[in-house]
């Protein structure tokens, strides 16, 4: 009886846990492209990933798929690891052996060579495992059954040196955000000059917000008894909260929170502040006596 029981623990644990693995890689897409120079330094091409929530850096074993112009599937990358930076913004660098600018998060060698060899006149690369999936397709590229994500327009041929990155215009102009996916190439995305950034690059200015994480502050503290009424606020009006007493783990919550039947005795309260984009403050403090 008893092993049963432990049978159906360890099964509602994992169908909780799911979503959660689940949710730390998906809410990703492809940012740029760049299938590389000719000549002098002919192994710089790369693909670029930009997570677009905070969290969503468990990537190992997640692949990125790239294209011939007549939609064969022209080779695959498999992320090796996991990268250690989630937050917001985050981006990462799958790249040859010769990036110029950032060093690759994970080398491909002769990635260049696919990429130019097999896409000159068309192609495309997708992150399949992406919800939805996302894609990038330029040039004459034309997908078979089964093509994870459609466009609905082709971005243009990419000339020498050059490579196609995606705009971040829709709404906070320094960030990516799901608007900015219009599921197609064509509009979403532009021809630049080449900028890797790796997982360790610096993370843009958040719009509107004085360029940082949401700033909490503990309003008041009131005691009666053996419970207490937290009251706080954020200077971002769109941001949520977490809390935490004495050593309990943060958990989500609103103004005000209740402890009720508390232990006599000095306790310590924080709360911190996420705002939408997944910036995350440092968490205010506050400390009281019950008895």
């Amino acid at each position: 009886m008893r092993v049963g029981r432990l049978i159906l623990l360890s099964v509602a644990a994992l169908l909780f846990a799911a979503p959660s693995a689940q949710a730390a890689f998906h809410l990703m897409k492809v940012s740029e492209v760049y299938p590389g120079a000719t000549g002098a330094n002919p192994n710089d091409a790369f693909i670029e990933l930009q997570m677009f929530e905070a969290g969503q850096n468990l990537v190992g074993g997640h692949k990125v798929d790239y294209y011939t112009d007549t939609g064969a599937l022209l080779g695959s990358y498999t992320i090796a690891e996991n990268v250690a930076n989630g937050e917001s913004q985050r981006k990462i660098l799958i790249g040859d052996t010769a990036v110029a600018g950032a060093t690759p998060d994970f080398v491909v060698d002769q990635l260049g060579d696919a990429l130019k060899g097999g896409t000159a006149t068309g192609g495309a690369v997708c992150f399949p495992d992406a919800q939805p999936p996302d894609c990038v397709s330029w040039g004459n590229f034309t997908p078979q059954a089964g093509f994870p994500n459609v466009q609905s327009a082709n971005a243009p041929v990419i000339p020498d040196g050059q490579s196609l990155t995606r705009s971040t215009a829709s709404g906070c102009p320094n960030f990516l955000e799901p608007g900015d996916d219009t599921d197609s190439s064509a509009a979403d995305f532009a021809l630049t000059t080449p900028t890797p950034e790796n997982n360790n690059s610096p993370l843009p200015t958040a719009c509107g917000g004085g360029g940082g994480a949401p700033t909490t502050t503990i309003d008041r503290v009131k005691v009666k008894g053996d419970d207490v009424k937290v009251k706080f606020s954020s200077d971002d009006p769109d941001a949520t909260f977490e809390c935490k007493l004495d050593k309990g783990d943060f958990k989500s919550c609103k103004s005000p929170k209740r402890y009720r039947n508390l232990d006599d005795g000095k306790h310590k309260v924080k709360v911190r502040a996420t705002d939408a984009d997944g910036n995350r403050g440092k968490a205010a403090k506050a400390k009281f006596k019950i008895g």
